[in-house]
């Protein structure tokens, strides 16, 4: 069991304790730059620097793919080219809504073993469907031989005052969501499943092609105080927005 950046000992007591009591005994692995109490409890902590867990990753994510734990039939029979290039865009989008930005430009990084014309003109439509509605432009980037690694960066412009962050909470704040949470998790659940129907289809659209929240983002920025995407799910995300913010948080789960 691995935990980044996350304190479960404090944040998450009874998901902790089902960790604990867990009849295979798990080793625990803790990434976190802080001796947390879930790292002092580990069986392995990697106090790396901070900011450098995305360097960690991505050096996990090239061994997987060297090792061949990439499952590419799966990929191939539930993913177009279209559907690629539009989600590795789309979720790169996602970071700067959550700043109330306004994307601008974006380079593209694409690493695949061999050149196939159809699926990369798939792959551009979708890129740029996505790119052309928030006006982004194409600035740069690289193409090179080797294991399928597909890598967007995306900027933009804000006004300096009116920025959101993670940290800008305070007591009494109230907490809300846009869209329906757990869509892209059931749709990639269907697709695991091969589970059909009219309903399913529209799950696995949101797990293929979500719906990055720029308006709601540009709208917000001089209401909110403080803003995150949801991508880790809603209770790891909400435990790192309160950790930014030094306070607690109390959900409806009713009310979402």
């Amino acid at each position: 069991v691995v935990f980044v950046g996350a304190n479960p000992c404090i944040t998450h007591p009874i998901m902790w304790e089902r960790v604990c009591k867990n009849p295979h005994a798990p080793e625990i692995i803790v990434v976190d730059p802080r001796r947390t109490e879930t790292a002092m409890a580990a069986t392995l902590h990697l106090p790396i620097r901070p900011k450098s867990d995305l360097t960690l990753f991505y050096g996990l994510a090239a061994l997987l793919i060297e090792q061949g734990y990439i499952d590419h039939q799966f990929i191939a029979k539930n993913t177009t080219g279209f559907d690629v290039g539009y989600r590795a865009l789309a979720v790169n989008l996602s970071d700067l809504a959550a700043m109330g930005a306004e994307p601008s430009w974006m380079s593209l990084s694409l690493s695949l073993p061999e050149a196939n014309a159809a699926w990369l003109q798939d792959f551009a439509r979708g890129l740029f469907d996505l790119a052309d509605r928030y006006d982004v432009q194409l600035i740069g980037g690289d193409t090179v031989r080797g294991p399928m690694v597909i890598t967007v960066q995306v900027g933009g412009w804000i006004e300096c005052d009116r920025w959101l962050t993670r940290s800008g909470a305070q007591l009494g704040d109230h907490v809300y969501v846009t869209g329906t949470l757990g869509d892209a998790s059931a749709g990639l659940s269907t697709l695991r499943d091969r589970i059909n129907g009219t309903e399913a289809s529209f799950l696995q659209q949101r797990f293929l092609r979500p719906e990055p929240r720029i308006a709601a983002g540009r709208a917000l920025r001089t209401i909110a105080s403080a803003a995150m995407d949801v991508s880790d799910g809603l209770l790891a995300d909400a435990a790192k927005l309160c950790e930014a913010c030094h306070c607690g948080m109390t959900l409806d789960v009713g009310a979402m």
